[in-house]
């Protein structure tokens, strides 16, 4: 908070801080943000602090397209290749574009026991892929039995060509037309009771015709079908209706039993659904069409039980609702329970301009549309007030950012981190504030970062890079002062006070050195330097200060302390200024492997008189 002394002698105290304004001009931000101030972000009180470096965990040939986890175990995507974290082939012949992966259970029947068997599925706009923790291999996708008791059964699987038909046998007939014709010149796979049945010896296969004809006519049998025809039917362009598609989304009745994928461009409005804890079998039918073609679907939300579906910016429906509910059906007598998954249209207007930037905090939703960062905090899809901007205080920057379809985003802990253009946009969401457009966020601003890929695991953010290399963000409890690196290189942080005019800016002020300095947090290494810039002068360094606490396990005789004591540290600014309209005070720190935080700052200065000057102004940092 910011107070003045009614006396002569007055003074301006900064504490309680909050993040960073890019909304208003400098003369008009809050006392507690700054107009600039790179590389900073709140501690757990909400203090700016000296963001934490990245390392490098590993690196490879070709850009980074994707960094995937399974059971703990590191996959990544370079160039055309996957490779492990010890950087062994994987797989190669992958598409070289960004990828996507998710983690699901695949139904498996043992011992009449149901398992669910997880494995890593990834869509790389080209290729389906599972790993399993031991290969990585393309899906081969799960074969149904589309004809059963005399009637169609299980939809075809787009990602599979074979199939399955199951007779009843009558001791009589010996030819059955199996449900499809023109099929792959593969021979068929006979089972009769349970035995299989050997080709030109057992019976013939007429793939043109699609027919299995016995030498003998298979007994007849009085319960269920006895005979199975395994055979292929390969249809143009049904694997790449799902290998084409590089977004995905999990939902079902109760839980994620179903994987969506969308992202198909021959068909940008259309998603399709996975069978029932299957992500290999994709039911030819199980398709979706959102709205027209003209707008192709971005991404997928979910609130409380429901899937939002979000398109790209178009004067049409921008939201869908996806609901599931199970509907009860009766076949041959049998009831049965299916999965119905209605849509309903909601806003038009609002859409999102990045595939890769969607994320989670809880009730909230993030996405990136035009208008910056927004999210929906009701299920009222409906309701246009539900899509809220959470970004107001970086919007007029991050809005100007080019390339905002390549922005990438991921949460990291109590942080949302959105990366475009080599720099960051970070939002605390443990710090709101009130908007003209809402209920928001304080908002970071990181620079020096060159993310082509974001994402946050067991707690940790990593980011992969055009150039081949993973980074990984350094861990200031686990590493000390060697978190505050960038793979080595210093980090280069600021706080910058808004523009200040001292209450009057019709009056000439001038800065006394006794009573203006700045309150900093206490680190093993730590050091900086107070600056100010007035309408007089640009940025000039008051004071360069050094704060470090002695530890035996990290000592340095170049700047040797027998100083131990750990708490807040006051720094002098040594330097006046006189007759000045308008100042900002900054503090910085750009050396390698130092922490850098503030818990206030303060400016004395006494008022002066009414100034004659024309032309006054600050210069702009």
């Amino acid at each position: 908070m910011a107070r003045t002394s009614p006396k002569r002698a007055r003074y301006i105290e900064l504490s309680n801080f909050l993040g960073v304004d890019f909304a208003n001009e400098e003369t008009e931000v809050d006392v507690r943000r700054s107009p600039y101030a790179p590389n900073m972000v709140a501690d757990r009180a909400g203090r700016p602090e000296k963001r934490a470096g990245y390392k490098q965990i590993c690196s490879y040939d070709g850009r980074i397209n994707g960094i995937h986890f399974f059971d703990g175990e590191m996959i990544v995507h370079a160039g055309t290749h996957f490779y492990d974290a010890e950087g062994n082939l994987l797989y190669e012949g992958a598409n070289d574009a960004r990828s996507v992966s998710f983690v699901m259970g695949l139904e498996e029947i043992a011992d009449e026991v149901s398992l669910l068997n997880h494995s890593l599925y990834i869509l790389d706009g080209a290729h389906y892929l599972r790993y399993d923790g031991e290969s990585l291999e393309k899906v081969e996708g799960y074969i149904p039995t589309t004809r059963a008791a005399g009637m169609a059964h299980e939809p075809c699987n787009l990602i599979q060509p074979k199939r399955i038909n199951c007779f009843h046998g009558d001791g009589e007939k010996v030819e059955f037309q199996l449900d499809g014709n023109e099929l792959d010149d593969t021979e068929a796979i006979v089972y009769v009771d349970r035995q299989l049945k050997t080709a030109g010896v057992d019976y013939t296969f007429n793939a043109q015709e699609g027919t299995v004809t016995f030498v003998s006519a298979p007994p007849k049998t009085s319960g269920d079908d006895n005979i199975s025809i395994q055979f292929a039917k390969t249809i143009t362009g049904y694997r790449d209706t799902i290998e084409k598609c590089c977004i995905y989304g999990t939902f079902g009745v109760g839980n994620d039993t179903r994987v969506f994928v969308t992202g198909n461009s021959d068909h940008p409005n259309r998603d399709w659904q996975s069978g029932t804890y299957n992500p290999e079998y994709f039911p030819d039918t199980g398709y979706t069409d959102l709205g027209s073609g003209n707008a192709a679907i971005m991404g997928y939300t979910k609130q409380y039980d429901s899937m939002i579906v979000v398109k790209e910016p178009s004067d049409e429906t921008g939201l869908f609702l996806r609901t599931a509910r199970l509907v009860e059906k009766e076949k041959e007598g049998t009831k049965t329970y299916e999965a119905e998954f209605d849509v309903k249209e909601g806003i038009s207007g609002v859409g999102a301009i990045s595939c890769y930037a969607f994320a989670s905090l809880g009730n909230d939703q993030l996405m990136l549309t035009r208008n910056g960062i927004c999210g929906l905090s009701t299920n009222a899809v409906s309701n246009q007030k539900s899509v809220v901007n959470r970004s107001f205080m970086v919007n007029p920057q991050l809005t100007k950012e080019k390339n905002l379809s390549e922005a990438v985003a991921a949460v990291w802990g109590r942080f949302y981190v959105l990366s475009v253009n080599g720099v960051c946009y970070v939002a605390n969401t443990e710090q709101t504030c009130s908007t003209p457009s809402g209920t928001g966020y304080e908002w970071y601003y990181w620079t020096d970062i060159p993310a082509r890929v974001l994402r946050g695991h067991g707690g940790k953010l990593y980011f992969g890079t055009e150039d081949g290399a993973v980074m990984c963000f350094r861990d200031p409890e686990t590493e000390g002062r060697f978190a505050y690196s960038d793979n080595g290189a210093p980090i280069n942080s600021v706080w910058t006070t808004a523009l200040l005019d001292g209450g009057n800016f019709m009056r000439e002020k001038s800065i006394s050195k006794k009573g203006t300095g700045v309150l900093v947090k206490p680190y093993t290494r730590s050091s900086g330097e107070i600056y100010f810039t007035t309408d007089k002068t640009l940025r000039e360094v008051t004071s360069d200060f050094t704060v470090d606490i002695f530890d035996f396990d990290d000592v340095d005789f170049n700047r040797f302390t027998f100083d131990i004591m750990d708490g807040p540290r006051v720094q002098v600014s040594p330097r006046k200024f006189r007759k000045v309209l308008q100042f900002q005070m900054g503090v910085r720190n750009n050396q390698a492997d130092q922490g850098f935080g503030i818990l206030a700052m303060m400016i004395s200065f006494t008022m002066g008189n009414l100034t004659r000057r024309k032309n006054g102004g600050i210069k702009k940092l």
